[in-house]
């Protein structure tokens, strides 16, 4: 359900309106240069809030990491590629028993879960 426009707003955009018609039509200079100055403060307005703002300095320490770690994988990447020349005289069956490191973790199985209601 969409909210009523209380009739203040209205009557406050009427008068607006109607002193950038009558701004317009004795002094056009002035206008130009109202608009203008208006835009240039929120333009710095807008520079300010993105450069000091808090979120955006853990945004670039984010950034700093992720080029840090960029880095670091292609580093290693190329390290990986040097080496591929060598591994291309295994078998495919010596690269398909790449084993994984995984681990079983032995749980509970001969323990019964006590349960409330039976």
């Amino acid at each position: 359900m969409r909210a009523k426009t209380p009739i203040f707003v209205y009557i406050l955009l009427l008068l607006a309106l109607l002193g950038f018609i009558a701004l317009l039509q004795t002094n056009p200079h002035a206008l130009v240069r109202y608009l203008l100055g208006t835009v240039i403060v929120i333009f710095i307005l807008l520079l300010l809030f993105k450069y000091i703002s808090p979120t955006n300095m853990t945004r670039r320490e984010e950034d700093r990491a992720f080029a840090k770690a960029a880095k670091y994988s292609k580093k290693r990447m190329k390290k990986l590629s040097t080496n591929n020349k060598k591994k291309a005289h295994r078998s495919k069956h010596a690269l398909r028993r790449n084993r994984n490191h995984l681990t079983v973790i032995e749980g509970k199985k001969g323990k019964k879960k006590s349960r409330a209601l039976h």
